[in-house]
């Protein structure tokens, strides 16, 4: 199991409680309350991307800087700078539910 380091630095670490489990995410609501932006004007595809770069924003390969040139996003204006981008998880599922890596697991052959 690999530990990772998060930065927190938007303060957008939220709780989440169920009956029978609880756990944290990144809240892109709450970067855009702290940007003061409107993420509503971003394509799907960018919120992905951002929700990713902020749940792994470890001050080393991903900044507070990336995240920010992220979410002030405009087509017509680029950021300037490359933004890191870790899929884990978000680009490997299947249409069965399950992540592409554990069916391969389970199903060599395939």
């Amino acid at each position: 199991m690999t530990t990772s380091i998060h930065t927190n630095s938007f303060g957008t670490l939220t709780p989440l409680d169920s009956t029978n489990h609880t756990g944290q995410y990144f809240s892109l609501p709450g970067l855009a309350e702290k940007l003061s932006l409107d993420f509503n004007r971003l394509p799907f595809s960018i919120k992905v991307v951002l929700e990713s770069i902020l749940r792994n924003e470890d001050n080393l390969a991903i900044t507070a800087g990336h995240v920010e040139a992220l979410a002030a996003y405009d087509p017509q204006h680029p950021p300037a700078i490359e933004i890191p981008y870790k899929p884990s998880g978000v680009l490997l599922q299947d249409f069965t539910g399950g992540y592409a890596g554990k069916v391969r697991q389970q199903y060599p052959s395939r």
